[in-house]
Formats: structure tokens, sequence, C-alpha cells
């Protein structure tokens, strides 16, 4: 697990070499590529969306994730396929996303 520093595909690269897995935050300010592509994604219906409904201390949270497999991490060839995963926890009473 990493922030968005580790996201680089050398330093990716570098994990699968030494045989891990990683997860990686990837920020669009800093994947400008990967976000546009997602965007492209989403508006034609490739990326996957599920929402949990879970009562926590008596408050209704909606935990809503949505993945897409297999988008380029960059926009420069050879571009490393990576998995893309968002998870958002919104807060039915407040009206907002608090996470």
């Amino acid at each position: 697990m990493g922030d968005d520093i580790y996201s680089r595909q050398p330093i990716c690269e570098l994990a699968i070499k030494q045989g891990y897995n990683f997860i990686f935050v990837a920020l669009a300010s800093s994947h400008k590529s990967l976000y546009e592509w997602l965007e492209f994604l989403e508006n034609s219906g490739e990326v996957v969306k599920e929402q949990v409904r879970k009562y926590q201390k008596n408050k209704l949270l909606y935990y809503r994730y949505k993945y897409v497999n297999n988008v380029p991490l960059r926009e420069t060839e050879p571009s490393l396929m990576v998995n893309w995963y968002e998870v958002e926890i919104y807060d039915k009473a407040k009206n907002k996303v608090i996470y």
C-alpha cells in the first residue's frame, strides 16, 4: 500500500518484478490519462458499480464501490495495465460524502 507518490510506472514495475501485488493511490491530478480513460469507460457503462447500505451507530451509510480492470496507468507507451478501484461512503442524514 502506498500514497500517490508510489503509483508511478517504474515503482509499480519494480513491485511486480519482486513478486508483490500492490494497492497505490492514483490521484486525478497526477494521472490525467488514467482518469480520462475512467471517464470514457464510465460514460460507456464499462465501470462496475455497487452500493451497500449499512447502519453504523444508528446512522444510515451507503458504501459505494466502483472498479474497472485493465486500464493503462499512463499515456506513454508501453503502459502498465492496472485495475482501478474506488470506495466512497455517503452519509444519508448529512447528505454528503464522508469518505
